[in-house]
């Protein structure tokens, strides 16, 4: 028996089959629905993003931000801060942004919060 060894059960999906405004997140090619958030949400990532945002060393900062590391792979974390995405391509943004930040909240999942974070 291998220790701490996560097997990964890849799904069909892939990122270009989401469209902007989907409710949808892809790890490994499964999709992850994800709710509308309520007031405190919205609150924090307003805060947050002004806040980033006023650094003058932050190139980039994105809200709910669409980034596609890989074909099966879609996540969009509450405040990414990375270089300017090239307007030309067309899509979700591909890899990774150099900061990602997502708020934890009561009730969310745990498994799937360190899930999100080890693939951003």
């Amino acid at each position: 028996m291998i220790p701490n060894t996560k097997f990964i059960n890849y799904g069909p999906f892939r990122a270009d089959q989401i469209k902007d405004g989907d409710r949808y997140e892809l790890s490994h090619g499964n999709p992850i629905y994800c709710m509308p958030g309520g007031q405190e949400h919205a609150n924090r990532n307003s805060i947050g993003d002004a806040v980033i945002s006023s650094d003058p060393d932050a190139e980039w900062v994105g809200v709910d931000a669409g980034f596609a590391p890989e074909p099966g792979m879609l996540r969009a974390p509450d405040i990414a801060v990375g270089a300017i995405p090239d307007s030309q391509e067309k899509g979700w943004i591909k890899g990774v942004p150099a900061l990602a930040v997502e708020y934890a909240s009561v009730g969310q999942d745990e498994t799937e919060l360190q899930d999100k974070i080890a693939e951003l």
